[in-house]
């Protein structure tokens, strides 16, 4: 009797271990096996906005097995934070990036263990949200003593400046005369858009307006409008003739 007992004892024993032999195998086969990571979006210097792709490219013969834990912060920042876990072998990510602060100091992390914790990050992009806004016309023409038409000058016509308001960069401008019907190209001086040497036939009611796209592509909405009257040509006087008696 004592004799099967250990026979069974044995048997048990090395039925578990046969177990466990499989169990680890399978957990081997499964596991990740990547060293790096590669950063494919963001680069360094792109803009996002917006849900923004994100991708990654990994080595390893069992990468697919991979979770990978997404972060990100600011230059500067003591830690990170996490942004999401992707699913077993996902190299890629939506990042909906919509609510987040416009900054140009942004850095993105991609985590993963492979025996031990390894990470990859690039730094540093932008998060712009924010489309800039254009501020009200000014005109400069050489006035007349008729209010605000203007006369001719040094430069034919008149000149406009918008101020524009942005945080992160004015990449383009553009300036109306027809209250934003149609649109011509502004020059970008600073934070100005600005026009010279603009005509208009005598007599027309000119609605000058302006808007600006940042350098993320986001586009602004026309400025206040500024109206003014095209007025180029001096009063002439006839000749005085006197009645003789």
């Amino acid at each position: 009797m004592r004799h099967n007992k250990i026979n069974r004892g044995i048997l048990g024993f090395f039925a578990l271990s046969l177990i466990l032999v499989l169990t680890l195998s399978g957990f081997a086969s499964a596991a990740c096996d990547a060293t790096t990571a590669s950063i494919t979006n963001p680069s360094v210097g792109q803009f996002l906005k917006g849900v923004a792709s994100t991708a990654w490219t990994v080595d390893g013969s069992d990468s697919s097995s991979c979770i990978f834990h997404l972060d990100y912060n600011q230059v500067g920042d003591p830690g990170w934070n996490n942004i999401a876990s992707t699913s077993a072998g996902d190299t890629s990510y939506l990042w909906n990036v919509s609510s987040y602060p416009d900054n140009n100091n942004y850095q993105y992390r991609v985590r993963w263990t492979y025996l031990f914790e390894r990470s990859n990050f690039v730094s540093p992009f932008t998060i712009d949200n924010t489309a800039p806004t254009t501020g009200t016309v000014s005109i400069t023409p050489i006035y007349n003593n008729a209010g605000i038409n203007y006369t001719r000058g040094l430069v034919p016509g008149f000149s406009v400046t918008a101020p524009i308001t942005e945080a992160i960069g004015i990449a383009s401008c553009q300036y109306s005369l027809d209250n934003g019907s149609t649109w011509n190209a502004g020059t970008v001086v600073g934070t100005d858009c600005t026009a010279t040497g603009i005509t208009a036939p005598d007599g027309n009611t000119i609605y000058v307006t302006a808007k600006a796209t940042d350098t993320a592509g986001n586009n602004g909405i026309q400025g206040a409008t500024t109206e003014i009257v095209a007025d180029s040509v001096g009063p002439t006087i006839g000749v005085v003739s006197v009645a003789q008696d």
